[in-house]
């Protein structure tokens, strides 16, 4: 590239360190054991508006834990008046006594629009902003160390006392980002094929969306060959991957939406093409995988049903491509998923199991599957035992998961995506020892748990999916606290998830945050009720009722159970204020919620219902669940217990309900 040839031109007293395509985490592993005295990047105007630039270079200073490294962070972009634009403040920061720290806003070092400067005076600008003198010595380049991948325009030089200097795709992916809109406006799309391969384009496709949509939409897809539309539809694809990876959600479904229109236009030209049809269920697989995660499970169901007849024929046509049975296998388990959230654990678990069985049957050993996929079908299997009321059975589904993920973890021991997976199933498993009264097996998984997140969390700061699961955590361990009768602690521990929930709702998706308030709520209302502080436990109880209803209301119905549980308590309360005849409403509206279910719903449904039915009279039913319960190993849960061990809260407490504590 023009700017490595300057760099070399120019030469000085250092060693140079190309590395291609890597993932910053890489660079903590290159075996550079010099100090590193600079750390310099430079972006093009789409990167400095990329967050995950930002969290990537934060998780790798916060890694490296040098004294001597700072950043010089640079911007080509131009305000409406045309003057330059430093980067943003967030991002100037220079790393001292062990922290960030923000820096003075600076002017940009060096414009790398394409034409804008020559790479030589780029290059010069680059070595006399961090203090080294142009030589006439050639650098050497050593061998490549590793891969790096990284948003377009972005480019990091570090240069050490010794002086290794690591430099990858500067004004190259400036360029190609500007011919990437160039070939858009005039149609171009063959000229992108070569570039859907590369991990780092990730990072373009995600800035280009919108360009690229509004390009397809302005297509007249008739006119278009069948190879230019498969590679549009393969753009939109790469699309919505990029956009589901930045957190975009919403924006991925509506390029996975177009994707699907135009595969599905290349299958109606060729109805017999297997690859078309493949290549059409996968548009419908990522749309149905999208709208689970944003909770709309009625077009995720209709999106796997669709998937699922298209896999059903692949491999009728074609029973030992094992590709197609791959796809299969996905299908059984995103079947499993929709039945299980319709309330129907059993035949859930039915495709589960067959998930597993096909996922091992070499699918596997040949790099069609990943061990991951094995790992989650076993995890939705543990699930739909505890629903279908077999708590035993799930454990052993969960053991089978962790000694999945722990293998994998041996492979890959810093995958941030594989240690967050294997956080959330022992997450899991904790909360299955707690419905069997193992109180003290759930916390020691508990705390395993925890210290998985911690060490994620210093390493990645700014990822907010792992607060989500810190908060689960907590809310976890309130619950068992409370169950062991100590609300003090209870009282701790969820003031610290209602204060991450607080502090970084961005971390839950819109349509959780109702339900993820609610549980709150609702323990705080129990903490505040063994405390005997009946009006305040009341409030909160009316709270949770109504979180949980607006979850019901937008069509989870499997949380309904969890509307009735809190109308449960709210009766209770109500009882210990005196209020008989509201109690007893509150109760009768609870048992309205669950009272026609699907014969598999969950063991926690059939505890509350039992409490209810016990409350409104009907003992012998009470008695038959309670027995129910027990043969399922479910541990029956004091209704809601008194204790006189209360004591004045201490000013810890006060500062955590202030949201004032550094957990």
């Amino acid at each position: 590239m023009a700017l490595w040839s300057a760099l070399n031109q120019l030469g000085a007293e250092t060693d140079l360190w190309p590395i291609q395509e890597l993932e910053f985490d890489a660079l903590s592993d290159v075996g550079i054991e010099t100090s590193i005295s600079h750390l310099i990047v430079l972006c093009s105007p789409a990167a400095a508006d990329n967050f995950s630039v930002s969290r990537a270079i934060n998780a790798f200073l916060d890694k490296r834990q040098r004294s001597e490294i700072f950043s010089i962070l640079t911007s080509s972009m131009q305000t409406s008046d045309g003057m330059a634009s430093s980067y943003p403040a967030m991002l100037r920061q220079e790393w001292r006594g062990g922290r960030l720290h923000p820096t003075k806003p600076i002017e940009p070092i060096a414009d790398l629009r394409s034409g804008s400067e020559s790479p030589t005076k780029v290059a010069y600008k680059i070595l006399r902003a961090a203090g080294i003198k142009p030589a006439q010595k050639k650098w050497t380049i050593s061998p490549t160390i590793g891969r790096i991948s990284v948003a377009a325009g972005l480019a990091l030089i570090l240069l050490s006392t010794s002086a290794a200097v690591v430099e990858f795709n500067t004004v190259k992916k400036v360029r190609q980002e500007a011919a990437l809109s160039e070939q858009f406006a005039v149609g171009l799309l063959g000229k992108l094929e070569s570039k859907l391969s590369s991990k780092s384009r990730r990072e373009v496709f995600s800035i280009l969306g919108t360009d690229i949509i509004n390009t397809a939409q302005s297509k007249n897809w008739v006119n278009l060959s069948g190879d230019e539309l498969g590679r549009l539809g393969k753009l939109l694809h790469v699309v919505g991957d990029a956009r589901t990876t930045d957190g975009n959600v919403e924006g991925a479904i509506e390029a996975l939406t177009l994707a699907k229109k135009v595969t599905g236009q290349l299958l109606a030209r060729s109805p017999n093409d297997l690859e078309r049809l493949y290549d059409h269920s996968q548009s419908v697989f990522w749309l149905g995988n999208n709208a689970l995660t944003l909770g709309k499970y009625v077009q995720a169901k209709e999106s796997f049903r669709e998937y699922s007849k298209y896999s059903e024929k692949l491999v009728l046509e074609e029973p030992r491509n094992q590709k197609y049975q791959a796809e299969l296998a996905y299908s059984n388990s995103n079947n499993g998923i929709v039945l299980l959230y319709n309330g129907q654990a059993n035949l859930a678990l039915e495709q589960f199991s067959q998930a597993i069985q096909m996922y091992g049957n070499g699918l596997i050993d040949i790099g069609l599957v990943k061990g991951d996929s094995l790992a989650n079908a076993y995890s939705w299997a543990a699930i739909a035992s505890i629903a279908s009321g077999n708590l035993r059975k799930a454990t052993i589904f969960h053991k089978h998961e962790e000694q999945i993920w722990t293998g994998l973890l041996e492979v890959t021991p810093n995958s941030r995506s594989r240690q967050m997976k294997f956080a959330s199933s022992l997450i899991r498993r904790a909360s299955v020892f707690g419905d069997m009264g193992e109180l003290s097996k759930a916390k020691e998984i508990l705390q395993r748990a925890d210290q998985i997140l911690a060490h994620l969390s210093k390493s990645y700061p700014t990822d907010k999916r792992i607060q989500r699961k810190k908060l689960a955590v907590m809310r976890d361990r309130a619950r068992i606290d409370l169950w062991q009768n100590k609300p003090l602690n209870a009282l701790l521990a969820n003031t610290i998830a209602q204060n991450i929930r607080i502090r970084d709702g961005n971390a839950i998706a819109d349509y959780n945050r109702d339900f993820e308030t609610g549980i709150i709520d609702l323990l705080n209302a129990r903490i505040a009720y063994a405390s005997k502080e009946f009006e305040k436990a009341h409030t909160l109880s009316v709270l949770a009722t109504a979180n949980f209803e607006r979850n019901v209301h937008k069509g989870q119905l499997f949380r309904r159970h969890f509307v009735a549980e809190a109308l449960y308590v709210q009766g209770e309360i109500l009882l210990a204020l005196g209020r008989a005849d509201q109690a007893n409403r509150a109760w009768i509206t609870g048992f309205s919620y669950i009272k026609n279910t699907p014969p598999d719903h969950s063991l926690r449904e059939d505890d509350t219902r039992a409490k209810l039915l016990q409350r409104l009279g009907n003992v012998k039913e009470a008695a038959s669940l309670r027995v129910k319960l027990e043969r399922a190993g479910y541990h029956r849960k004091e209704s809601m217990p008194f204790t006189n061990e209360i004591e004045e809260l201490s000013s810890s407490i006060a500062h955590l309900q202030k949201g004032e504590l550094n957990d």
